[in-house]
């Protein structure tokens, strides 16, 4: 059987690969992480079991369905979840009181997670969940992609803004600086703020004062395209992103012009620069993931991140890769050829 783990809503990707599986009619069963604490109609059970009553395996009951986990034998993990809207107790006054029960309740739901990803380890799984592991920050990446032989931008943390103004002038007064986490969301006054990688001017860096928060800055590297490479299971499937040509996406592409969007196009990276990749992930301990890399006006690959978890719909569709149906194909595969414990 093949176990798909998503979220409950605006996951449109974990859409079409279902499509694919109930077209080519496998045995699968899907099961939303954030359901389980945010809507009544799903219920999860555990039976872990004892000398009384032995299990050689937890049994899930999800959604009236019960599921015994050794017939699993390929998974999908797309997404899960530790934001979930908690339902109220009570009709409670004290506002403090209901933010620590729900802190409370997240982290109870993080060991029920831990309990289940567990169990899961050893099976065939396409994705990275971060149950299991530590997903690498992009400081990581960076210098596993140095040591797979990957050019990657010259980087500094730092909360000098002296440091940082040499680091200004070294790279002759082009830097950019970007969140060294994934980038955030924020509601100021009613308006949501997005952080993107943006150019550190000497009047911002001027601005600043002589310590500030640690922070991390690069080196501008002068792009011809930018490339988003979907890896899966030790293939490349890159596409060129012309986002040189509109002022809106030039340092960004994450700042979509929905009027005139980007160019998007499949794209043939040099096979060395495939391998290297192959190396990079398996250091990583990836499987899957969207890798950013910048093609230089003078003709270098260069490494910028990579995210475990990213969308491949967006390189799927303009260069008809048909990745949903690539991983469906594969999920069977394991399924009808299981691992051996």
């Amino acid at each position: 059987m093949i176990l798909v783990i998503s979220h409950a809503s605006f996951e449109f990707t974990t859409e079409i690969v279902m499509d694919w599986l109930f077209y080519l009619k496998a045995n699968f069963i899907r099961i939303n992480g954030n359901d389980l604490v945010e809507n009544s109609l799903h219920r999860i059970n555990i039976e872990i079991g004892n000398e009384h009553h032995p299990a050689e395996q937890p049994l899930i009951t999800y959604n009236g369905r019960q599921l015994n986990l050794a017939d699993i034998n390929a998974i999908w993990y797309r997404r899960w979840s530790f934001h979930a809207t908690f339902p109220k107790i009570s009709p409670l006054e004290e506002k403090k009181f209901e933010e620590d029960i729900n802190e409370f309740r997240t982290e109870e739901f993080k060991i029920i997670s831990e309990i289940f990803f567990s169990q899961i380890k050893n099976k065939k799984i396409i994705g990275s969940p971060n149950h299991l592991k530590k997903n690498p920050s992009k400081y990581q990446q960076l210098l596993a992609a140095k040591k797979a032989g990957i050019d990657i931008p010259d980087t500094i943390i730092t909360s000098s803004r002296e440091e940082l103004y040499n680091f200004y002038l070294s790279h002759h007064k082009r830097i950019i600086v970007k969140a060294m986490s994934e980038a955030g969301l924020f509601n100021f006054s009613g308006e949501l703020l997005a952080g993107f990688t943006e150019i550190v001017s000497e009047e911002v860096i001027n601005n600043l004062p002589d310590h500030f928060y640690p922070s991390s800055f690069q080196e501008m590297v002068e792009k011809d395209v930018e490339l988003r490479v979907y890896y899966l299971e030790g293939k490349c499937y890159p596409m060129a992103i012309f986002s040189t040509l509109d002022k809106q996406t030039s340092i960004d592409f994450r700042k979509y012009n929905i009027q005139t969007p980007n160019r998007n196009v499949p794209f043939k990276i040099p096979d060395d620069l495939a391998a290297r990749i192959v190396v990079l992930m398996n250091d990583l301990g990836l499987n899957t993931g969207s890798l950013d890399i910048i093609l230089t006006t003078d003709g270098k690959f260069v490494f910028l991140e990579v995210n475990h978890g990213g969308q491949f719909g967006m390189v799927s569709e303009p260069c008809n890769y048909q990745l949903e149906k690539i991983v469906a194909t594969s999920l069977i595969e394991s399924d009808l050829i299981p691992l051996k414990n």
